[in-house]
């Protein structure tokens, strides 16, 4: 007896299967097969991204960066996808922040730096305003960035008005930042595998112009950043129907809410129906009934429990 296998449709293949829906959601610019090809890039990077649990959270976050029109991946570091627990965090990069806020037409430049411990910076406030000095060491190779010898990290503005505003972080504050950051994972890999293990100096840099992010006059873009940074970049199910086509709905199981254990109780229901019924048919009828059977949802599982019911109870008399 061939032991009945149940496998769930990846991300890919709900993408693949409803890119004529997902089409609705994205801008002009961004076709739905341009977006399968880099989640392929992105699957291929992080095989988590696949698991079809957080495919509505992952595309979602998919969407939601094609409609601030950031590039997700690695290569403009613009936007990250995230897995983490059950659901896919946006990580907007600092290089996404920045392109948002020049696209605003509000600031005329932005920009952020790193203070190593050797360079010359000086920062003051006066009655007559805001004054700083920063004069880097080119002679000296600092490495890679890190809390050791890195004295300050700032972000700086012109707006459009003429008006300059500075915001230097201090270490200690980017270490409580980064700490808080670090104690919501709850495994390992996760840890490990986080942007402030990974890469310090970016996510520093990150923390400077999120903080001058909140001085500045925003476009509709920078706030819905804002709202995203606040969140922690997760996606959940209402943020990615907020975003998703109504009709995505028919095509991811876990978009529903629905009790896992339930799910999995008919699942293993129907697979258990099928094992007898492969055993009381002629091959050609039990391969008949295992055709109409479909493990996607969980109206799908009762009705296949109750189609086999009426099968077996018929070859039983």
């Amino acid at each position: 007896m061939n032991h009945i296998q149940n496998k769930k449709p990846t991300l890919l293949e709900i993408l693949s299967r409803s890119k004529d829906i997902i089409v609705e959601a994205l801008p002009d610019h961004l076709k739905a097969e341009r977006m399968i090809r880099i989640m392929r890039t992105e699957v291929s990077k992080n095989p988590k991204l696949n698991d079809h649990k957080i495919a509505m959270s992952v595309m979602g976050a998919m969407v939601q960066a094609a409609q601030l029109g950031l590039e997700i991946g690695s290569g403009m570091e613009q936007a990250y996808l995230i897995p983490f627990k059950d659901t896919c965090k946006l990580i907007i990069g600092y290089k996404g922040m920045i392109e948002i806020a020049y696209r605003s037409g509000k600031v005329s430049s932005i920009s952020n730096h790193l203070v190593f411990k050797n360079d010359k910076f000086k920062f003051w406030v006066t009655q007559d305003g805001e004054f700083m000095n920063f004069e880097p060491d080119f002679k000296v190779d600092n490495g890679k960035p890190t809390p050791e010898n890195t004295l300050v990290v700032f972000a700086q503005a012109t707006l459009s008005s003429g008006v300059v505003k500075t915001h230097p972080v201090r270490i200690w504050e980017i270490e409580q930042v980064r700490a808080d950051s670090l104690s919501k994972c709850r495994e390992d890999y996760q840890i490990a595998s986080s942007p402030w293990t990974t890469n310090w100096g970016a996510m520093a840099l990150k923390t400077a112009i999120r903080r001058i992010y909140k001085t500045l006059p925003k476009s509709v873009e920078m706030m819905q950043v804002e709202r995203i940074e606040d969140n922690d970049g997760e996606i959940t199910r209402n943020i990615a129907l907020d975003v998703l086509p109504d009709r995505i709905i028919d095509i991811i199981p876990e978009s529903r809410t629905i009790d896992e254990d339930e799910f999995d109780r008919h699942e293993a229901k129907l697979v258990d129906s099928l094992s007898l019924a492969e055993q009381l048919l002629t091959p050609e009828k039990y391969a008949e009934v295992k055709d109409r059977v479909k493990f996607d949802t969980l109206k799908d599982l009762k009705n296949g429990i109750d189609d086999l019911n009426t099968v077996l109870a018929d070859a039983k008399k």
